[in-house]
């Protein structure tokens, strides 16, 4: 069983779907490092906490759409390696676990975040505390969602290699950009600061990957050219 030009084309929809949930939830989302060194932390929070909503609900619909694609794809990876197959939904349902795991964290944070004025001093230094925590919480949450999301799509690449779904080059690049990704993140866990390139070139990649399933799909006959 083989995907054909209109099985990437789909994929390919759904790629553009995630970048722009994406894009607009990291837009939104509000949370940085810079914000772990304000001394009004809650208020902060308080302030964005419609757009942090928003921004929790669009990643919660771009992983169910990327649970999506793991599912759609399911049966062309299988006819390639069952064992490949399943593999790669279960990194899929663990990294949307994970990703989950960070957006409790946040939304915990905005329930903190409630008013706190006429609090003790003592009081609102804890709430402090706790919201860091909680800021952390959502960045722990985070690196394991990009560790799965990383380890997910290198089968996925994996199976376009050995399917010859696509031109060698892009699985190929695809394969040292999850590589890249996979190593930045687990490196922060250990509070190792890396360069964003590692995360960049990844997104370059994940462009011209869709552009190409856009154009081109995937190769219905592996002694295609293009």
């Amino acid at each position: 069983m083989r995907p054909t030009k209109k099985t990437g084309r789909i994929t390919g929809i759904l790629f553009v779907l995630i970048i722009l949930l994406g894009a607009t939830s990291l837009n939104f989302r509000g949370l940085g490092y810079s914000l772990l060194e304000s001394e009004n932390i809650l208020q902060e929070v308080f302030e964005q906490a419609t757009r942090m909503k928003i921004a929790i609900v669009l990643n919660l619909v771009a992983g169910l759409l990327w649970l999506w694609i793991a599912i759609y794809l399911y049966p062309f990876i299988k006819s390639i390696s069952r064992s490949l197959a399943m593999w790669y939904v279960a990194l899929w349902i663990i990294q949307f676990g994970a990703a989950l795991m960070g957006d409790i964290g946040h939304l915990s944070l905005i329930t903190l975040s409630q008013p706190v004025n006429g609090l003790p001093d003592a009081q609102l230094a804890t709430y402090n505390t706790m919201a860091r925590v909680f800021v952390h919480e959502y960045f722990w949450g985070h690196f394991f969602s990009l560790m799965g999301y990383s380890s997910a799509t290198f089968l996925l690449f994996i199976a376009m290699i050995r399917g010859k779904w696509l031109p060698l080059f892009i699985p190929i690049w695809g394969l040292a950009a999850m590589t890249s990704v996979f190593l930045a993140s687990a490196v922060q866990l250990f509070d190792v600061d890396v360069s964003f390139w590692f995360y960049q070139q990844n997104g370059i990649h994940f462009l011209i990957l869709t552009l190409w399933l856009l154009v081109f799909g995937f190769r219905s006959d592996p002694s295609e050219n293009a």
